[in-house]
């Protein structure tokens, strides 16, 4: 059987199963060069289909992780409600239209799909819960043979969050927080409000919280509720408006309470800064009292999290030091890109009763290409190379002597974080190494944090409260004593977003950071995603070349061939 999962929602996907084993998944905006592209994932099911070697015609179920017609009355009312007492129905009629336009192609994703790759008269259209389709994502993919669930973002059908477990692949559900009451939009609105992009700039607004004090916790607490008891999220829509948010409108009630919004691009203060910390230190409080609450509900102790709120990795961590799991996951994807996944993984197993194959969660599930294939456009474009037989060895060499490496090997990583297979490579040390990437390589602000990647058998000799973290999900504690080691990926608050390497899951990254121990002692690399801000991370060896002659990095491996800077 071959299912083919689709997303139209923001970060658009498409991902396919075939006989159970999970082939193909990437986002569209790879190749759209397009950041955070919503809207039909033509290029992204070509990619698919390609890599699986079939046609339209062969796909026998295409999965979307959407119902179209479920939650329109209540989504309608609740927007028109808002759009009344709030004076904003312009701004809610504009969001209203881009809604039903992705319902709309959803309706119609047969007709569409017929258009443009030919056939498909037989297919069958199966629709799987928005939620359900992140929490698919997450459990199918983790290690766990069953585990809690928790699926938090901006919104669903008409859910914005879900609590429940999963043994063998049946989901029960718990509890659930209904629109307009979201973690996800909460977090955008307060992301607009400090002059980043919504649905792009919240990482942004957490790596600022560490530098500020949640002064306005109090002010916060008292527009947001949490009611633990059962589990109800409220805030009050006069200061919190989501759709308002988007075009930089904000009420009165809210610019009373915390000032004006800051400009785009305008100077950072410390009125921002302790802004961000109390969102951030509100947003973990009710994160970990969700979480609490579904420990004692259901008696596990792994927990498989979803949904575009799990990309918060300070809230991830602080969940394990302080709800009582054990163990938990988020997979690569845990937003609406890896709906497309989820879908099809729920689909497979509710018609076949079988457990997909998942290859270990790896996230490595996009477009690679051979050295053949990569020689041949340097050559066609002019760029002198070395051919190299061992790229890991003079990678941890060049790393050694303090020279920042673009790594580009293997299949695309599925998910917004480079994993090792389209990275941006530098020592941990000095602490001036993070300036130096942030203005000559990335072309971003100052204040934004890098990731260590470590070798898995090493972490619990540098961090604490750690556990294996191969998605970059986690923000733990850098060990006091050992910080001043690894300066450039340490943050403010003494946390680093760790990425855990195994040999079995990425056996060349592995090896890069094996080389560097010998050479350094260290087992510890700086890794950030392959591109410049604003744009997607790179996905083919063109886009990786362009990307390395506009910037500071000293040496490109592609593959098994060398560009070094002149």
């Amino acid at each position: 059987m071959n299912i083919l999962g689709i997303s139209n929602l923001e970060n658009a996907s498409a991902a396919l199963i075939a006989d159970g084993r999970v082939v193909a998944a990437c986002e569209e905006e790879r190749f759209q060069r397009k950041k955070h592209y919503q809207g039909f994932p033509t290029h992204a099911i070509r990619f698919c289909l390609k890599k699986a070697g079939l046609t339209l015609d062969q796909i026998d179920v295409v999965a979307m992780g959407w119902v179209p017609w479920r939650g329109v009355v209540h989504r309608v009312a609740t927007t028109l409600q808002m759009a009344i007492r709030n004076r904003e129905f312009g701004k809610k009629m504009k969001r209203g239209g881009n809604y039903f336009s992705i319902i709309g192609e959803q309706l119609h994703t047969r007709k569409i799909l017929q258009k443009i790759f030919g056939g498909g008269d037989h297919l069958r259209i199966r629709y799987v819960n928005h939620h359900i389709s992140h929490m698919a994502c997450g459990f199918f993919l983790s290690p766990f043979e069953k585990a809690a669930l928790l699926s938090l973002d901006g919104t669903g059908e008409y859910q914005t969050g879900l609590t429940g477990s999963c043994e063998g692949g049946k989901f029960r559900i718990h509890r659930q927080i209904k629109y307009p009451y979201s973690l996800g939009h909460l977090y955008g609105v307060f992301t607009s409000f400090l002059g980043f992009r919504p649905n792009n700039g919240e990482g942004k607004v957490m790596g600022l919280a560490a530098y500020g004090e949640p002064e306005y916790e109090d002010a916060l607490q008292r527009i947001i509720r949490f009611d633990k008891r059962n589990g109800r999220l409220r805030y009050d829509t006069r200061y919190i408006d989501y759709s308002a948010a988007l075009v930089r409108s904000f009420s009165r009630e809210l610019t009373s309470l915390l000032g004006e919004p800051r400009p785009p691009e305008s100077e950072i203060t410390g009125r921002h800064q302790n802004i961000a910390a109390s969102l951030q230190k509100v947003v973990e409080d009710i994160i970990v009292e969700m979480a609490s609450d579904l420990s004692k509900r259901t008696g596990l102790e792994n927990l498989s999290m979803s949904g575009g709120v799990a990309l918060n990795c300070v809230a991830n961590a602080k969940i394990l030091e302080r709800s009582g799991f054990r163990k938990m996951y988020v997979p690569s994807a845990p937003s609406d890109a890896g709906v497309s996944l989820g879908s099809a993984l729920q689909v497979y197993h509710r018609l076949t009763g079988k457990m997909p194959r998942v290859n270990g969660g790896s996230p490595f599930l996009g477009p690679g290409y051979t050295t053949k294939e990569i020689s041949r456009q340097l050559e066609q474009r002019g760029i002198a190379y070395q051919l190299n037989d061992e790229p890991e060895r003079e990678a941890a060499r060049r790393l050694s002597r303090g020279e920042i490496v673009g790594w580009f090997n293997g299949r695309m990583e599925f998910g917004p974080r480079a994993l090792g297979s389209r990275s941006i490579l530098a020592p941990p040390f000095p602490s001036d190494m993070k300036d130096r990437l942030n203005e000559r390589v990335k072309f971003r602000e100052g204040f934004r944090p890098f990731a260590p990647a470590v070798l898995e058998n090493r972490v619990p000799e540098w961090f604490d409260n750690s556990c294996s973290s191969p998605n970059m999900s986690f923000a733990f504690p850098v060990k006091a004593t050992l910080r001043e080691k690894i300066p450039a990926v340490t943050h403010v608050n003494g946390r680093a977003r760790l990425q855990t390497v195994s040999r079995e899951l990425n056996p060349r990254f592995h090896a890069i950071l094996e080389h560097y121990r010998e050479l350094t002692g260290l087992p510890v690399v700086l890794n950030t995603s392959f591109n410049l801000r604003g744009e997607p991370i790179v996905c083919t060896p063109g886009e990786a070349i362009d990307c390395f002659l506009k910037t500071g990095m000293d040496a490109l491996f592609l593959e098994n061939c060398l560009i070094r800077r002149m």
